[in-house]
C-alpha cells in the first residue's frame, strides 16, 4: 500500500471522474451543433467552388460523417463512465468509514451499497455527477483502509495470546544469530526456488543488495522489499491480483493462514512505511520469517495441503 490516505485515492478517483464527465458534456455539445457547423461549411465552399446540385449531397455526406465520429467518441466515454463505476466499486471495497474508533471489521459493504444506489440514473453523465459528488463527500469523512482494520485485529489477537506463538515464528525465533553471509545465502537459494516469478526474484535481490550496502534507510528497505516478495509471490502462484483472496486460495486453513498474516503485519509495521527505524536484530529476524513463510507457501502451493 502507499503513502496515500483512503481520502486521497477517493478524490483522485473523484477527478479523473470529473475529467470524464467534461469530456462526455463537450462530445455531446459537438453533435448538437454538428449540423449547423457542416451547414456553413459547405455554404463556404459553394462560394469558392460553385457545388450547384451537389450542395445538398455534399451537406448530408458532412453531417454523416460528423455524427458519425461523435457517437464513436460519445461511445468511448460512456464506456469509460462504465469502467470508472466498476473501478470506484473496487476502491470503496478496500474502505471503511471509522465510528468513535476502529471497526470490529470492514463496512465497506455499506459503502459500496450508498454508492450504487446513486447509479440509478439513465444517462452516463448523470451517474457521473452523482458519483463523484459521493466520493467527494465520502472523503471528507474518517476513513480506514481495510487491511490496517485486519492488521490491527491480528496485533491485537496476538497481543492478547502470549503463548500461543505460531509455530513458523517460534521456529524462527529460535534459530541462533548468524553474519551477513548467511542471510545472503539463504536468500540466494531461496532465488532458485522462485525463479520462475521474477518479480520476486527481483524484490529479493532488491533485500540483499540494500542489506549488503547498508544504504540509508536500508533497514526499512529490505523488510519492504521481503513483504514486497511474498505478496507478489502469492498472487503469482495463485492467479488473484489480491494476495489475500490468493492466500485463501492457496491455504484454506484459518489456523495456517494466521502465521502468514501475523508476517505481513510485522513487516508492514516495520517496513518502509513506518515511523521507526528498524534494528538490524528487527531486520534479520523478518527476513529469516519471510523466507520460512515463502517455502512454506510454494510447499502448500505444490502439495494442495495446509496445514492447520
Amino acid at each position: 500500500m502507499s503513502g496515500e490516505s483512503a481520502s486521497d485515492l477517493l478524490r483522485q478517483h473523484a477527478a479523473k471522474g470529473r475529467k470524464i464527465h467534461s469530456d462526455l458534456l463537450m462530445a455531446r455539445q459537438s453533435k448538437l451543433c454538428a449540423d449547423s457547423n457542416v451547414a456553413a461549411g459547405v455554404d463556404a465552399l459553394d462560394l469558392f467552388f460553385d457545388l450547384s446540385g451537389r450542395k445538398r449531397l455534399a451537406k448530408n455526406l458532412g453531417k454523416h460523417l460528423v455524427h458519425s465520429r461523435a457517437d464513436t467518441n460519445i461511445s468511448k466515454l460512456n464506456s469509460r463512465t462504465d469502467e470508472w463505476i466498476s473501478e470506484a466499486k473496487v476502491i470503496l471495497k478496500r474502505i471503511s468509514m471509522l465510528g468513535r474508533g476502529i471497526p470490529s471489521k470492514p463496512n465497506s459493504e455499506a459503502l459500496v451499497k450508498s454508492f450504487s444506489a446513486k447509479m440509478k440514473y439513465t444517462k452516463p453523465e448523470a451517474r457521473l455527477s452523482h458519483g463523484i459528488q459521493y466520493l467527494e463527500n465520502l472523503a471528507d469523512s474518517r476513513l480506514i483502509f481495510n487491511d490496517e482494520i485486519v492488521q490491527k485485529k491480528i496485533v491485537t489477537e496476538v497481543e492478547h495470546e502470549p503463548t500461543t506463538i505460531p509455530p513458523v515464528i517460534a521456529k524462527a525465533r529460535d534459530l541462533p544469530k548468524v553474519p551477513s553471509s548467511g542471510i545472503e545465502s539463504g536468500l540466494n537459494d531461496l532465488r532458485g526456488l522462485v525463479s520462475s516469478f521474477p518479480g520476486v526474484a527481483v524484490a529479493l535481490d532488491g533485500a540483499v543488495s540494500v542489506y549488503r550496502q547498508k544504504t540509508p534507510d536500508w533497514g526499512r528497505q529490505a523488510v519492504g522489499s521481503m513483504r514486497n516478495a511474498l505478496e507478489t509471490l502469492i498472487k503469482g502462484l495463485s492467479g488473484e491480483s489480491d494476495w489475500r483472496t490468493g492466500l485463501e486460495k492457496i491455504v484454506p486453513s484459518e489456523s495456517a493462514r494466521k502465521p502468514i498474516l501475523v508476517t505481513y503485519s510485522m513487516l508492514c509495521a516495520k517496513g518502509p512505511h513506518s515511523g521507526e527505524i528498524p534494528t538490524e536484530d528487527d531486520v534479520l529476524f523478518c527476513i529469516r520469517l519471510t523466507q520460512e513463510e515463502i517455502k512454506y507457501v510454494l510447499k502448500c502451493c505444490k502439495t494442495g495441503k495446509s496445514t492447520g
